[in-house]
């Protein structure tokens, strides 16, 4: 079999680490790109500097690459500074443009991007690939999105790049979402708050089982869009209180609602029976909670650990 080399942009990221290491585990040469080289690389994979705003950096970074993955974005929040603001666009919308173009030039022929599914409308109780899009919270960084999205397969379609856009759902399991926060405070017996009411929720995707879509997109060929994703859409409320009771405390004293501000709905249920009919499997609610915990302890093991020499 002919060898694969994949270069994955955000290679230093939450989900492009992780990607990283399960790509070479899987057999493929693997390029990390990234503006910092990333600590403890696997061995054989070797990495590049690629900044999205940087285009000089793309050429060299492309050389003798037969797939990119793209995961390197600009993500923010509902309100940002206006430097981000801009930097969305940027970045997320012209940098990918010129990496497109990069890739053309260097003979790339195939690309997955890592986009969003948190901006299809709300107002329905699960969303498909086919379903709208319209975000109505952290439009910015949505909005960038999408964007980014529709003009890459345009883009890909001229200069004949085989294209695959997967949709993510709101990840977990990286150590950086709100969800790691809790299940650390509530392991280290401590309340957590929920803002808006208790009414914000999403699908929660564990970060392994988007790294397995990748893999699925990258071992299939995959073209089109995929949506990657638990299937369920859960309150923010529900699994923090489920968080607690794995952790052994009690949901009603540990979890506490904000009663102020304005109700937040969050995003709707995504559904995934496509990306289930190439062989996708997410782990269930129970496991992925468990996993949560596991980790959020291991966290504090760690911590509790004196330093060497002392």
């Amino acid at each position: 079999m002919t060898a694969v080399t994949i270069a994955i942009t955000g290679a230093s990221g939450a989900i492009g680490s992780r990607l990283v290491s399960a790509a070479n585990a899987h057999g493929y040469t693997v390029v990390a790109l990234s503006r910092q080289c990333p600590k403890d690389l696997p061995a054989g994979v070797s990495w590049r500097q690629f900044d999205l705003a940087a285009p000089d950096t793309f050429a060299g970074a492309l050389a003798g690459v037969d797939i990119v993955v793209h995961l390197a974005s600009v993500i923010c929040g509902e309100a940002p500074d206006h430097h981000t603001a801009t930097s969305l666009w940027a970045v997320n919308v012209l940098g990918t443009q010129g990496l497109v173009a990069s890739m053309k030039n260097a003979g790339v022929r195939r690309l997955i991007l890592g986009s969003t599914a948190n901006f299809y409308a709300p107002d329905r109780p699960e969303a498909t690939e086919l379903s709208p899009i319209m975000p109505t919270t952290r439009t910015l960084y949505l909005g960038s999105k999408a964007v980014q999205e529709w003009t890459t397969a345009g883009l890909a379609h001229q200069h004949g790049i085989a294209f695959a856009t997967l949709r993510i759902a709101s990840v977990v399991g990286t150590g950086r979402s709100v969800v790691d926060h809790f299940a650390r405070r509530l392991v280290a017996g401590e309340q957590v708050m929920i803002a808006g009411h208790g009414s914000f929720g999403a699908d929660f995707v564990h970060v392994d089982d988007v790294v397995a879509a990748l893999l699925i997109a990258v071992d299939q060929e995959l073209e089109g869009v995929w949506n990657v994703s638990s299937g369920q859409r859960r309150l923010l409320l529900d699994v923090a209180a489920d968080l607690a009771t794995f952790a052994g405390q009690h949901p009603s004293s540990a979890v506490k609602v904000e009663h102020e501000g304005e109700h937040d709905f969050g995003f709707p249920a995504i559904n995934c029976d496509k990306l289930v009919s190439a062989g996708y499997r997410p782990m269930t609610y129970a496991e992925m909670i468990q996993d949560l915990i596991n980790k959020a302890q291991a966290t504090a093991s760690s911590a509790a650990l004196p330093e060497a020499g002392k």
